[in-house]
């Protein structure tokens, strides 16, 4: 149960995609009712700042370490579009986790379109809830159909799976990112009043159970279901029932400081596990049985970690502040 709790990591994008939805549309929607040049300009500025520095330096330290690929691979990792190859080889070139900052990129750019047709509804809530209720039920329709076809079970290599078709596409991902932006145009919307009552906090929790199952659940390891679907709606309720007011378990659990410090660090660490875990297990297979694997796992850990906290500190906000600086 928990090595395949771990092997499902992969799972952990959906909620960082939907979460970005969400997260985009409560902090810009009202703003993109009246978009102007200023807005859009801070806006793009703003997004590219977030993501674009740290994942451009650590794609050049893997380069120089590893060697880097050929001149049009190379292009497109800087240009962020990789994730649209049908080559697996050239999505997961120099970083593999780089793939999803592609699909982000390409999530940002449709952002403000979605946000401004949204705004010229005339009831946004009933708008944004048909929305989603159509991205799901379109999301569930080529989950089955990659479930029970016989792409059921390619390799992730091939170009015909579930993995190029579902997992790492920007177009299905864009399923994510809207039932995120549903779920911030409700919560602006509607008057959430203070939650003395128990129904956001079952919400939360049930969702968030609904998630752990899920990924120590080896039947469904690397199935179709697991590349999107199975995490999409118990991420809606578990981010419902933390952005409702009120105090309860798991967001109490969440505004803890190491949690925050963690949770600020989060987006260097995810560029830096895949490579520094690589190069230790090369480093320390030699050293440590098969069954030292704990040694490994910590080790990859800490030095995770401490990478992480320097990237972020030491290169990660400083350029933030320069390139916002530039609006």
């Amino acid at each position: 149960m928990f090595s395949t709790f771990f092997e499902n990591g992969y799972s952990g994008v959906t909620v960082f995609f939907v979460l970005s939805g969400f997260v985009l549309t409560v902090r810009y929607f009202n703003e993109f009712q009246h978009p102007t040049r200023d807005l859009l300009r801070g806006y793009f500025f703003a997004r590219l700042a977030r993501i674009y520095p740290s994942y451009l330096l650590v794609i050049l330290i893997v380069g120089l370490i590893d060697g880097f690929p050929r001149a049009s691979t190379f292009v497109q990792h800087l240009l962020m579009v990789q994730t649209w190859s049908s080559d697996s080889d050239v999505a997961y070139a120099l970083n593999g986790p780089g793939w999803s900052i592609g699909v982000e990129a390409f999530l940002y750019l449709v952002f403000p379109v979605i946000a401004v047709l949204l705004g010229r509804s005339r009831n946004m809530r009933t708008t944004a809830g048909i929305s989603a209720v159509v991205v799901f039920m379109l999301m569930a329709a080529i989950t089955i159909y990659f479930s029970i076809s016989s792409n059921a079970h390619l390799a992730e290599t091939d170009k015909n799976s579930a993995w190029r078709w579902i997992y790492r596409n920007p177009a299905f991902r864009l399923g994510d990112f809207v039932l995120g932006m549903s779920l911030g145009v409700f919560v602006l919307r509607r008057e959430v009043k203070a939650a003395t009552n128990w129904i956001p906090a079952t919400i939360a929790t049930l969702s968030f159970l609904s998630i752990v199952i899920a990924m120590a659940n080896r039947p469904t390891l690397n199935s179709a279901l697991s590349m999107d679907l199975l995490y999409s709606i118990p991420t809606i309720g578990l981010i419902y029932g933390l952005a409702c007011p009120g105090k309860h378990l798991i967001k109490r659990f969440l505004e803890k400081p190491l949690i925050q410090w963690l949770g600020e660090i989060s987006f260097a660490a995810y560029l830096v596990h895949v490579p520094i875990g690589q190069k230790l297990r090369q480093f320390l297979g030699s050293r440590f049985e098969i069954g030292h694997w704990s040694v490994t796992f910590i080790l990859v850990l800490i030095s995770t970690v401490v990478a992480a906290s320097a990237l972020h500190y030491i290169f990660e906000r400083p350029l933030r502040s320069i390139i916002r600086r530039l609006a």
